[in-house]
């Protein structure tokens, strides 16, 4: 059951991951052009905090949009939360040698996410399945929707680019794609959704209404 207290937690941890994805960009780009090993640190502190917000918007958007289809919303909530913790798990993985006292632990793959499967694929094909339901079912703005189509093809193109190395930090270029998702479409989607999910949150009952039986 939907409740106003968790539909302002979604919205506001959605606005906090539409802006903590404009700082993990940001900081991205000073990890692509060589920095020092706090930014990395810091990157990946985002990513991992990103993955544990995510798998809270995912849940308020699932109580949202199971009134449209609850098998296909459900369905968005199961690889959403993949998804998530894949993200989570990638991060943690990486902070490993960052983290560590041992100076030789060395962490040179993330075997729970290979090439970003979860964090860009399986994160993109979510995306487009909300598209889908945000713009069939008109209970969220249709151009959220239509914004969610182009953000989920943009991650599953980044992905196939990841796998058959035509998307790689070697290639400055290559990463225009990544830049404009996590430049604009990261931050606009997740802090446009944040706003109407407080803006139609379920009202709080009034003061001195008796519950029902």
């Amino acid at each position: 059951m939907r409740t106003a207290s968790f539909d302002r937690f979604g919205g506001i941890c959605a606005i906090l991951l539409g802006i903590g994805g404009l700082i993990y960009a940001i900081l991205f780009a000073f990890v692509v052009a060589g920095s020092p090993t706090w930014v990395t640190g810091l990157w990946l502190t985002f990513l991992l905090l990103g993955g544990l917000l995510t798998t809270v918007v995912t849940v308020a958007l699932y109580q949202r949009l199971r009134e449209t289809d609850e098998g296909v919303a459900l369905w968005a909530l199961l690889l959403g939360f993949a998804a998530a913790v894949g993200g989570f798990v990638h991060a943690a993985y990486q902070l490993i040698p960052i983290t560590s006292p041992n100076p030789g632990v060395i962490v040179t793959t993330t075997p729970a996410d290979p090439l970003g499967t979860l964090r860009f694929g399986l994160a993109g094909v979510t995306l487009v399945i909300l598209g889908w339901l945000i713009a069939r079912g008109g209970l969220l703005p249709r151009a959220l929707g239509y914004l969610a189509y182009f953000g989920g093809a943009l991650l599953v193109f980044i992905y196939v680019g990841r796998l058959f190395d035509f998307i790689t930090p070697a290639e400055k270029i290559t990463l225009i794609p990544p830049f404009v998702y996590g430049f604009i479409v990261h931050p606009l989607f997740y802090v446009w959704l944040g706003r109407e999910l407080l803006r139609t949150a379920v009202p709080e009952p009034a003061a001195g209404t008796a519950a029902g039986p």
